[in-house]
């Protein structure tokens, strides 16, 4: 099974299992509230040994910091840092924002990202092979249907 672990996270000695698979992702609430919110997080929090919860909706780990946000938040919605590649994934906006190749488990439907890098930045979504499906060069945004992406590499 594959598992959403960045190289500099493997690095530093983290072992981290996924964040969930889509099927339990996608039987949550719809709605946003707090009770909701805080679950999540904790989910979160307990897949990603030494992550630490820095706001109500969101977790720090090494790497990236993983966002609650609601089911159909779209790009348009994301609020993505400037120097960050932002992706979401069934109500959870991923932002990577260190260069490393992050293997995913269980991505399947359709996401958004926003490529903020620095202009020029070179993202990519790679397939199982490891070749670049899809390229996203900064300042871009657009969609991307998860299923056949099977790791990315954000510069």
């Amino acid at each position: 099974m594959r598992t959403l672990i960045g190289a500099a996270m493997a690095a530093a000695g983290l072992a981290l299992a996924p964040m969930a698979t889509a099927s339990a992702v996608e039987s949550g609430p719809s709605s946003h509230d707090t009770s909701t919110t805080q679950a999540k997080v904790n989910d979160v929090l307990k897949k990603y040994p030494g992550s630490r919860q820095v706001s109500s909706d969101k977790v720090a780990a090494k790497g990236f910091d993983v966002l609650v946000r609601p089911r159909d938040a779209r790009a348009a919605d994301l609020d993505c840092p400037y120097g960050n590649l932002c992706v979401t994934i069934n109500g959870y906006q991923l932002n990577f924002y260190l260069c490393g190749n992050y293997p995913l488990d269980g991505w399947v439907g359709v996401g958004d990202y926003v490529n903020n890098q620095t202009p020029g930045t070179r993202a990519t979504f790679n397939g199982q092979g490891g070749g670049a499906l899809v390229d996203s060069i900064a300042y871009s945004t657009g969609s991307i249907l998860w299923d056949p992406i099977w790791s990315i590499n954000p510069c």
